[in-house]
């Protein structure tokens, strides 16, 4: 028996083993499944839940909007027949005679009072909304009533409404007033308690009056026929929030003790509007519309509707909703699994087939799942078969740039290896051209790149000039050293070389290597030999980026055939720049490195490096004799003849060479004008007095006063306007201005005494002068500016 129930155990063990083996062997295949119903479950939920919030809203909104609607209605019906009434009653009062005696009249007689009676019954057969109509006559003392005959005022049948009448005579208020009263009517012998609407009418401080009674029974009934199918209960408010009349036919509000929505519909400033309230038992929908008719002083009808009744077939949507969601969600399920099964399929087939073709050793764990399984299936098959491709391609590449490489440097090939090798580069016997293109700064991307990557740049660009010259020549590219890329382009088809698209090359690489490229050209050559020379005449052409700068295209011919002039050192323009240094003029040395450089641009390529690299070794020698070691660091100067001819080396143009001889130009300047500024450092003060003792001279002048204190022009320039803020010019012409200008003012001396006496060399270019300065002629100046100069001077 326990042998038994153990071997169930390891039965029970065994099968959930095989079970959760079987998950993971199909685990790809269940999280697609279950991947397919998830989304479509979650989609067909997000859907129900916009459509479902998206009409449940829309029907609310309608609902109360129906709601406020239908009750406006209500009150707009009501107004119509109240307006109707109101005028009636009113004309009544005005222009019905027999109503007037009754009310004025104190000689009335039994005829009269027939009379009377007939009218008031007559009012009250017209318009059934009355419940009786009352005549007071105070003089008469007699009361007039639609419900009896006539009686003296002690004895009248409605003894609140004498009361009300007792009360206010004496309250100074005519016209119209009405009155909500619990009435208690005295008919025969019976009592009978009333809530009367009543509209009273007078002229003279009540002392006679026309009184109507309205049934508030009456005023119901008309609601409940406007709402009868007692969804809502309505009633009519006054201003002070009492209720006038009341309609609940479905008991939805049994006690209206501490109602608060009242007194929010009363504080409310809108006309109308709508709010929901939570009731003890229920919410409730509260809709009100608040009514200015003729003597109804702000009523507002107002409806209590049970939220729950009014969105039912919101809630039923609701329902229908869910169960249609549960379908849709079963539909997705049967979906997925069609779905799952197609797409599967290959998948089960490719399992099928892979049996047997991975290696024991080689397959692992054996709760692979299907996906990893066939991985390791696909790279145990082609493995072998990508490194085969990988070690022919790169052999053949290989083999395809040694056989380029032969060709460049002039080797000889016969014309049966170049058939074979050349693939669609046409004939040994046709003409050749020779591009280089040269990676611009190639040293500042080595040292931020690895080898591999500079080796991926040549190859891209290899790629794309290939790709671009084969659509129109044939042409074939090779990678050459670290920073180069040659092409050999077949020019049989056309005599003119292919400018353009060597720069379309140029933008390409730009564009999506971020690479600058330097381009230059060979000359065209014929045969297989003509392909070495043609690659010479470009190397030498490239030598020459050093003069166009990067991203230039050079042709030999344009380039290096066209120098033909012997190399001369310009010594002169050597000494005039050294000279200019050591005086610290700025202009003078741009302007003769400028002189410098254009003296030497006829040279070779290396005589112009020679020559640069001369110039920047004598200079940094009198840099050095001019200053201290200590300074020389101070400013960061290197003078040493190997580190300067090194500095110059590593600048790969003429542009980066003649930048770094102005960097060392001005370094030492500035170390020169600081030496002399501490030796002229009160230089500036004794100028500024000397011009404002000396400004009349119309000699004075920058050359001048730099004569005077033995300076250059440019350096005493430079030295006052460090001192001062202010071009020397400027001041010298500043205190002239200044002394004409008070002399117009305070003088009549003439313009040309004026001129005269400021310094100016003529009158002429004194009017010009004063104007350019001004915007005013001198004589402009004088009237514009004298007359005030004398009023002040005439008030003081």
């Amino acid at each position: 028996m326990e042998r038994t129930e153990k071997k169930s155990i390891q039965n029970y063990f065994r099968s959930m083993a095989d079970i959760r083996l079987h998950i993971r062997r199909k685990s790809v295949l269940l999280k697609t499944v279950f991947s397919y119903i998830i989304i479509g479950s979650i989609l067909i939920a997000l859907l129900s839940s916009v459509l479902y919030s998206k009409f449940s809203n829309n029907s609310v909104q309608e609902i109360k909007k129906v709601t406020v609607d239908s009750l406006e209605h209500t009150a707009n019906t009501f107004n119509e027949l109240w307006n109707t009434t109101f005028h009636y009653m009113y004309k009544e009062f005005r222009t019905n005679g027999t109503l007037l005696d009754a009310m004025i009249r104190t000689d009335l007689t039994a005829i009269d009072y027939g009379r009377i009676s007939s009218s008031l019954n007559e009012i009250i057969t017209n318009y059934t909304l009355f419940d009786s109509v009352y005549v007071y006559n105070s003089d008469a003392g007699l009361m007039f009533s639609s419900i009896g005959p006539v009686r003296s005022r002690p004895d009248f049948y409605d003894q609140d409404i004498y009361e009300y009448l007792q009360n206010h005579d004496q309250t100074g208020e005519l016209g119209s007033r009405l009155v909500v009263r619990e009435a208690n009517t005295v008919n025969g012998a019976s009592v009978q308690n009333k809530k009367l609407i009543t509209v009273i009418f007078s002229d003279d401080n009540l002392k006679s009056a026309l009184i109507y009674n309205i049934d508030e029974r009456l005023l119901r009934n008309m609601i409940v026929s406007k709402n009868s199918a007692g969804t809502s209960a309505l009633l009519i408010i006054d201003q002070d929030g009492r209720v006038i009349s009341r309609s609940d036919p479905g008991a939805i509000l049994p006690d209206l003790h501490g109602a608060g929505f009242i007194q929010r519909i009363l504080a409310s400033p809108d006309a109308s509007g709508y709010f929901n309230q939570s009731g003890s038992s229920q919410d409730q929908l509260i809709s009100y519309y608040r009514l200015n008719a003729s003597g109804l002083m702000n009523w507002s009808f107002v409806s209590v509707s049970n939220y729950s009744v009014l969105t039912r077939s919101v809630k039923d949507l609701q329902k229908y909703i869910m169960v249609m969601t549960g379908l849709f969600v079963l539909l997705s399920i049967a979906i997925a699994g069609w779905f799952t099964r197609h797409l599967y399929a290959p998948v089960s087939r490719l399992l099928a087939w892979s049996k047997g073709k991975v290696p024991p050793d080689e397959q692992g764990p054996a709760a692979l799942n299907e996906y990893d399984y066939l991985s390791r299936v696909y790279e145990s098959l082609n493995g072998d078969i990508e490194l085969y491709k990988s070690e022919q391609h790169r052999n053949r590449s290989l083999l395809r740039n040694q056989f380029f490489m032969k060709a460049l440097h002039g080797s000889y090939i016969h014309p049966d290896e170049w058939h074979h090798q050349s693939g669609m580069l046409g004939s040994s016997d046709d003409k050749f051209l020779t591009v280089v293109f040269m990676v611009d700064q190639s040293r500042d991307i080595a040292a931020r790149q690895s080898l591999k990557a500079l080796s991926l740049y040549r190859f891209s660009a290899a790629n794309i000039a290939e790709e671009i010259l084969s659509e129109v020549l044939p042409a074939a590219a090779v990678e050459v050293g670290e920073d180069q890329v040659v092409v050999i382009i077949n020019m049989s088809r056309t005599a003119e070389k292919p400018v353009q698209l060597l720069e379309q090359i140029q933008a390409a690489c730009q564009s999506y290597l971020k690479l600058s490229l330097s381009v230059s050209v060979g000359t065209t050559e014929k045969g297989l030999k003509g392909i070495h020379t043609s690659y010479v005449h470009a190397l030498q052409a490239a030598e020459y980026c050093f003069v166009y700068g990067y991203g230039s295209v050079l042709d030999y011919t344009g380039t290096v055939a066209a120098r033909q002039e012997e190399y001369q050192y310009p010594f002169g323009l050597e000494k005039q720049i050294i000279d200019a240094l050591k005086s610290a003029d700025d202009d003078k040395v741009t302007a003769g490195l400028e002189s410098f450089i254009s003296a030497i641009s006829p040279f070779t390529c290396q005589e112009m490096m020679l020559a640069l690299n001369q110039l920047a070794i004598m200079s940094a020698r009198t840099v050095s004799n001019l200053f201290e070691p200590e300074e020389l660091h101070e400013l960061g100067i290197e003078t040493d003849y190997w580190q300067t001819n090194k500095m110059m080396d590593r600048q790969d143009t003429l542009l980066e060479r003649k930048a770094k001889l102005l960097q060392l130009y001005q370094q030492a300047m500035a170390g020169i004008r600081r030496k002399k500024d501490s030796r002229y450092g009160g230089m500036a003060a004794q100028i500024q007095a000397y011009i404002e003792e000396h400004f009349a001279d119309p000699a004075l002048n920058v050359d001048f006063l730099a004569g005077l204190v033995k300076l250059s022009p440019n350096y005493l320039r430079t030295l006052f306007k460090s001192q001062t803020g202010q071009t020397l010019s400027s001041y010298i012409s500043e205190q002239r201005f200044s002394k004409a200008k008070s002399l117009l003012i305070e003088t009549d001396h003439t313009v040309n005494q004026i001129a005269e006496i400021a310094g100016f060399q003529s009158s002429g270019y004194f009017y010009t002068a004063f104007k350019k300065e001004t915007k005013l002629t001198p004589d402009e100046f004088r009237k514009q500016f004298g007359n005030n100069h004398a009023d002040e001077g005439h008030g003081e």
